[in-house]
């Protein structure tokens, strides 16, 4: 894992190696060293197409949104990850809890289906202050906006340098794409951290357009009925 940090002001160098040692060791420890596995698992089918949804608190979301029609096919519980096949066996929805960290190993976790997946569509949501442009006004009221990095769909905005997406999602992205293997790719930002029913409105459309059964809107549940919290 490599990371980048960006300082201002004067740096002041530690004249021992010492302090680089203690700092290494750290660093170390903070890091879940735990190789990432299912817990539970069902081996990877073909499938006309594999939906990669990643974001913040995408799973209370996609989970009520898809349960009824689909089942389950493994889970990584503590990592907030899932892939659940629906019904008509056509089509598998990957959930994925944003974590940057063990992008890589999920990445991997997943390439078995998208190997075996024909088509292949990947949506990032992120928070709408990371979004970069030379006109700040623009979407600025709106709650949700959804942009292709690549996309058949004309009715949709291409995404704009220097904006870019990461996680899991991206390294499926480019893995199928330098393969030359049919994928598009979504990243939607919205200005709310907890998936209501205005902020998804657009996420649900650009679902339905891309052939994925789902309903109009989103009612999130009542806190005390969300199993975050107990």
């Amino acid at each position: 894992m490599s990371c980048l940090f960006t300082h201002f002001g004067e740096i002041n160098e530690p004249s021992s190696r010492a302090f680089w040692g203690d700092f290494d060791d750290e660093a170390e420890d903070s890091i879940d060293q735990t190789k990432l596995e299912w817990d539970s698992f069902s081996a990877p089918m073909p499938v006309d197409l594999l939906v990669l949804m990643e974001g913040f608190n995408i799973s209370e979301f996609g989970e009520q949104i898809f349960l009824k029609d689909s089942q389950e096919l493994c889970r990584i519980k503590n990592k907030g990850i899932s892939l659940h096949k629906f019904n008509d066996k056509s089509t598998i929805i990957g959930l994925l809890e944003e974590n940057l960290v063990n992008s890589g190993e999920v990445a991997n976790l997943l390439l078995p289906f998208c190997n075996l997946a024909k088509n292949v569509v990947t949506l990032t949501i992120q928070p709408k202050v990371e979004y970069k442009s030379e006109d700040i006004s623009r979407f600025k009221d709106e709650i949700t906006i959804v942009l292709a990095v690549k996309s058949d769909l004309k009715t949709i905005e291409k995404l704009e340098a220097p904006n870019f997406i990461v996680g899991a999602t991206a390294g499926i992205f480019s893995y199928r794409d330098i393969k030359n293997l049919p994928v598009d790719s979504y990243i939607a930002y919205t200005d709310k951290s907890d998936l209501d029913t205005l902020s998804t409105a657009p996420i649900l459309k650009l679902l339905r357009q891309i052939g994925i059964k789902c309903p109009e809107n989103y009612i999130p549940k009542r806190r005390d009925q969300s199993h975050l919290y107990m």
